[in-house]
């Protein structure tokens, strides 16, 4: 299967609609393509941004024609890659005025492996944990702390009027608090350390003190336990609670950048244990560890790649 991270024709496929269907079912399944459809959507209704390329390339010809440069068949690999760029580049800057014009700007991202910081006006705190997004005015918000969140962050927010965090499977509002938001795949979980948080979805109304939680999966709600003073991501350890198999190897994924190959939706069970974000060995063994009974593995450290494979 392709890992559409590391191959540089995979979007400009993607955009000519030349994926397999493996290849399509993959991405469509893997937590960043919610955003790269929503851009390819914005592309394809911006009208105002219509690019006349016939008209161009004969205005680019006619300016070097004097020049008589050398010309160079370019591959297709060459051209995948130059129409890749051009979605990135084009996609960066609609998204960019998208947002700003829905108020909030993207003003922080991280990819797989990566974490961030982000110190908002007024004191409060955010930090990012691997393949997440966080957008804000600026410029609104004194008079209105609210933001949008894609991927997962733990935020401490200082005292002052509500903080609302807009995720696309609800909103959190606080005063002043600590408490971490997850979205993966459509499930919403809320961890709440300190002090008081309201979680809002279009099927539940919840109220969360300290050392509660929720999880909100397909309209439904289960409730979560806050065991500790922060999530241990911000330390450096992964700690899930009763998920599947196949979202603990996404973490892993997210974690390390790695690959694993193997369809996730074969493999059932639930895990829950924890996994350091430092050593991918010992990570891979306590995740896969649990299901020795169910499946086997091997692990190529320079690859980077888990190659599972059933035990039936």
């Amino acid at each position: 299967m392709t890992d559409w991270n590391r191959d540089d024709t995979f979007l400009a496929r993607w955009l000519s609609d030349e994926l397999n269907a493996e290849e399509l079912k993959a991405f469509e399944q893997s937590s960043d393509f919610s955003h790269y459809q929503r851009i390819r959507e914005t592309l394809s209704n911006a009208k105002s941004l219509e690019f006349d390329t016939e008209a161009e390339l004969r205005r680019l010809k006619e300016n070097r024609r004097s020049a008589q440069p050398r010309v160079r068949k370019l591959s297709s690999l060459a051209r995948w890659s130059i129409a890749a760029s051009i979605f990135l580049v084009s996609s960066l800057g609609l998204l960019y005025l998208w947002q700003k014009e829905m108020g909030k700007p993207v003003v922080a991202y991280t990819e797989a492996v990566n974490k961030t910081k982000v110190e908002l006006p007024g004191g409060s705190v955010v930090k990012l944990n691997s393949s997440s997004s966080l957008a804000y005015s600026k410029e609104e918000w004194s008079s209105e702390r609210s933001l949008d969140l894609s991927g997962e962050a733990y935020f401490e927010v200082e005292k002052g009027n509500t903080f609302t965090v807009h995720t696309e499977a609800g909103t959190v509002a606080v005063l002043g608090t600590r408490f971490n938001v997850k979205l993966r795949k459509g499930v919403l979980d809320v961890l709440c350390y300190h002090g008081k948080v309201q979680v809002v979805s279009e099927t539940v109304v919840q109220e969360l003190t300290e050392g509660m939680g929720i999880r909100i999966a397909e309209g439904r709600s289960r409730s979560l336990i806050v065991e500790s003073k922060e999530p241990s991501w911000v330390s450096g350890i992964i700690s899930l609670q009763d998920v599947p198999l196949s979202e603990a190897l996404d973490e892993l994924e997210r974690q390390f950048d790695c690959t694993v190959i193997g369809n996730h939706a074969d493999f059932n069970g639930i895990y829950n244990g924890d996994f350091p974000t430092d050593d991918f060995e010992a990570a891979v063994a306590l995740v896969l560890g649990a299901f020795e009974k169910e499946l086997e593995y091997t692990v190529d450290n320079e690859k980077r790649e888990i190659t599972l494979k059933p035990l039936r």
